[in-house]
């Protein structure tokens, strides 16, 4: 009787440390398992990725400046999808770049110097719009056919009043981005938002 005991016991103790030790397997395998997902994930958003570069693009002549343009390119691998864009001026929210113009210098002078310029191209980012990878958007561009009233908004335009922009945007994944940014700046950085 005492052997029989003494063998359900040690069976017992065997079968409870083949159960732990099968917990902790199963455990570390959980926890493995859920790393390479995590790994799968980050590469899957990497193939993914947007980038949102934007470049102020002037062109010379002997005279001087002839144009003066904002492009916003996606040097990333995935999509850029906009989320909010805004034109701020003076501390102010403005609907469109032209509209600094009027706000800083009053309407009277801006419409004057709008009527000496050749071509003036005010676009904004709107929500919901897709910048694919490789893709290029032109968000400002202001072309003199003389150096006169083109001088004048290209002072505004790249002098210490000189309106600013703010892009949020996003990946398929919902990971958020937000740039800031003077009109007249190199490759401003973005910086990455809280997803939560």
């Amino acid at each position: 009787m005492k052997s029989t005991v003494r063998l359900q016991t040690i069976t017992t103790i065997a079968v409870t440390i083949i159960s732990l030790c099968a917990l902790v397997v199963s455990i570390y395998q959980t926890k493995l398992l859920a790393e390479q997902q995590e790994l799968a994930t980050k590469a899957e958003k990497a193939q993914l990725w947007p980038n949102l570069d934007f470049q102020c693009k002037m062109k010379v002549r002997p005279a001087g400046f002839y144009s003066i343009a904002l492009i916003a390119t996606n040097v990333g691998v995935g999509p850029a999808i906009i989320e909010d864009f805004k034109v701020i001026c003076q501390g102010e929210e403005i609907g469109i770049w032209l509209d600094a113009l009027e706000l800083s210098l009053g309407q009277e002078v801006a419409d004057q110097m709008i009527n000496e310029l050749a071509n003036i191209t005010s676009d904004i980012l709107l929500p919901n719009q897709v910048i694919p990878a490789g893709e290029e958007v032109e968000l400002f561009n202001l072309t003199a056919y003389e150096a006169g009233g083109f001088k004048e908004g290209f002072e505004f335009y790249t002098g210490e009043e000189q309106p600013q922009f703010e892009v949020i945007y996003k990946s398929v994944f919902d990971d958020r981005w937000r740039v800031r940014s003077k009109l007249v700046a190199i490759s401003p950085p973005a910086e990455a938002l809280d997803n939560s």
